[in-house]
């Protein structure tokens, strides 16, 4: 193997492990940033956005996404017996090679959402599962 060659396979395979570990850092951040949620169980980001406001999952989840966290999971019947139900969809968070998760706001908030902020949101990841997403900041 003549010496050209050689050193093109090297700085081609360094290159690429150099490309890898960048993506590997980069690329949760830039998925929270551009709002999708990662692929697997606990992709979901710890920060969503509607109506140009920011909801946050839970005082647990600082990172980026909840992986390792177990988040709060309501059923329908917990929103019901709240005053919750029902929701309506109002937008959906895409994820990476996957089906995105819908965005759900509850009755009292859509009756008011004219007038003021919704306060909470709500992500449905299972059949019968609501992760709730309370408003951060304030007016």
């Amino acid at each position: 193997m003549n010496p050209i060659r050689k050193s093109t396979i090297v700085l081609g395979t360094v290159g690429f492990i150099l490309f890898s570990v960048l993506l590997l850092v980069f690329l949760p951040w830039s998925f929270n940033f551009f709002g999708y949620a990662l692929p697997g169980k606990g992709g979901l980001p710890c920060r969503v956005s509607y109506g140009h406001r920011v909801y946050i999952a839970s005082n647990k989840c600082i990172g980026v996404f909840s992986y390792g966290i177990q988040l709060p999971c309501r059923t329908e019947l917990d929103l019901i017996d709240k005053k919750s139900w029902p929701l309506t969809q109002v937008r959906q968070i895409p994820t990476l090679l996957g089906e995105p998760y819908p965005l759900f706001l509850d009755a009292p908030s859509i009756k008011q959402i004219k007038q003021w902020t919704a306060t909470g949101v709500f992500v449905r990841t299972g059949s019968n599962c609501y992760i709730g997403y309370n408003l951060s900041g304030g007016p």
